[in-house]
C-alpha cells in the first residue's frame, strides 16, 4: 500500500508469439476462447507456422500433440498457447515442439512449430491463441493491437 492506501500497479505486456493478423477474443471460432472460459485471450491469423514465446517464463506443460502448451510468465500470469482451432484431433501430425516442460524460455524464443497447409487441409483453422487462463487474479488483462502485427509486437496488457 503506498502513502494514502493505494496499491502501486504494474503493467506487464505479452508479445505476439506469431507475425499476421489479430483475431480479437470474441471473433475466435471456438467458444472455450471467445468466451472466455480459459481466460482473456487473443488470436493471430499467423503467416506461417512458427510460434514463438510471448515472454519470459517457465514451461509448465506440452500436450502430447504437440499443438498447445501451458507457461508460467515471471509476473505470475499463466499462459495457454494454442495452435489452430481444435487441432487436437490431427494427434501430432504435422506439429513439433522445441521445448520441454520445466524449461526456461525467453521472450521471442521459438516453442512449436506446425505446417499450416496440412492442417488446412485436415479441415481446421489456423488461428494462434494466447490465453490468459488465471485472467482474473489481475485488475485487468485486454487486448492491445489490431490489424497486421509481426512476432514481437505487444498483443496484450496485464495489470497487477
Amino acid at each position: 500500500m503506498g502513502l494514502f492506501g493505494k496499491a502501486k500497479t504494474k503493467t506487464y505486456a505479452l508479445q505476439a508469439c506469431s507475425s499476421g493478423t489479430v483475431v480479437g477474443m470474441k471473433d475466435i471460432p471456438d467458444s472455450v476462447f471467445s468466451d472466455g472460459i480459459l481466460g482473456i485471450c487473443l488470436g493471430i491469423e499467423p503467416d506461417h507456422g512458427t510460434v514463438v514465446s510471448p515472454c519470459d517464463g517457465v514451461i509448465t506443460q506440452v500436450a502430447e500433440t504437440f499443438h498447445a502448451l501451458g507457461l508460467k510468465t515471471d509476473f505470475g500470469a499463466e499462459i495457454l498457447i494454442h495452435a489452430g482451432i481444435d487441432t487436437v484431433q490431427m494427434l501430432g501430425e504435422g506439429f513439433f515442439v522445441r521445448v520441454s516442460e520445466g524449461e526456461r524460455v525467453k521472450a521471442g524464443q521459438m516453442l512449436l512449430g506446425f505446417d499450416p497447409g496440412k492442417v488446412r487441409d485436415a479441415g481446421y483453422g489456423t488461428t494462434v491463441i494466447t490465453a490468459v487462463t488465471n485472467s482474473g487474479e489481475f485488475a485487468e488483462v485486454k487486448s492491445a493491437a489490431s490489424g497486421r502485427i509481426s512476432a514481437g509486437d505487444t498483443v496484450l496488457e496485464i495489470r497487477k
